[in-house]
């Protein structure tokens, strides 16, 4: 076995400081975050915890344009130009 952290403790350590709970209300299950947090962790190609816009549009193979600028700006509300796991949860769930 390895050095590293398993995937599965990263999940854990991400959900730490609050957003489990944030999740929670929205009526997401542990399996369900489990498996956005994987996709996410691949669209973060810097490892940082956040994803940047070419991060983000690169992995979902989307233009750089107009349309796709609003909907980065829309998915990353703190106005940070960034998007972190809790963001990206809560718009997911505005189309539930």
């Amino acid at each position: 076995m390895g050095c590293g952290s398993s995937s599965n403790d990263q999940f854990r350590l991400a959900l730490r400081h609050g957003v489990y709970q944030d999740l929670k209300l929205l009526g997401l299950s542990e399996s369900d975050m489990e498996m956005f947090y994987q996709i996410f962790r691949k669209c973060d190609v810097t490892m940082n915890g956040t994803l940047e816009f070419q991060e983000f549009f690169v992995y979902f193979r989307l233009p750089d344009n107009r349309l796709s600028r609003r909907v980065f700006s829309f998915v990353e509300g703190s106005m940070d130009r960034k998007v972190d796991f809790r963001e990206v949860m809560f718009s997911i769930c505005l189309f539930d």
